[in-house]
């Protein structure tokens, strides 16, 4: 049992708007190139920040395990335990100072990502059509108003 080939052509249910002619390979070639260099960059450089965030925070938390573990080490050991314990004292200061350094560089970034991500998905369900009720434009707006409430105070202790 084998179906036979269809080439009739298929009418939209709605109009589209043709922007270019694709049916020439050449321009069709040079829009695939476009579109595959242009896409990994959007996505690279929109998580690219969350990956270098996440790989600086296994860092630290990595050198706060080996800290840990050289502690351990150092209480189990006898001899040079002033100097041992100096030591590492002075390595969880330093690990401390760069957890602190990069809650504050980072914070005001990720918060930016939450809210602006947030917003997108909100604006995108309203968009939809989802929110059409008289109750739920209310609560959209109370949640926009909620939103920059939020982020004139978090602007304001910076």
């Amino acid at each position: 049992m084998t179906k036979q080939n269809n080439s009739m052509g298929y009418q939209l249910p709605y109009k589209t708007l043709d922007i270019m002619d694709i049916r020439d390979i050449r321009i069709y070639t040079l829009i695939c190139i476009y579109e595959i260099m242009v896409i990994p960059s959007i996505v690279f450089g929109y998580v690219g920040f969350d990956c270098m965030f996440i790989n600086l925070t296994i860092q630290v938390i990595a050198q706060f395990a080996i800290l840990s573990y050289k502690v351990k080490a150092a209480l189990n050991n006898s001899e040079n335990y002033h100097d041992g314990m100096k030591k590492l004292i002075l390595r969880h200061y330093r690990l401390i100072r760069l957890t602190e350094g990069l809650e504050d560089n980072f914070n005001f970034l990720i918060m930016q990502q939450l809210i602006s991500t947030t917003t997108l998905l909100s604006f995108s369900e309203k968009q939809n059509g989802h929110g059409s009720s008289f109750q739920e434009d209310s609560d959209f707006k109370i949640f926009e108003v909620s939103l920059m409430k939020k982020l004139s105070q978090s602007l304001d202790t910076r």
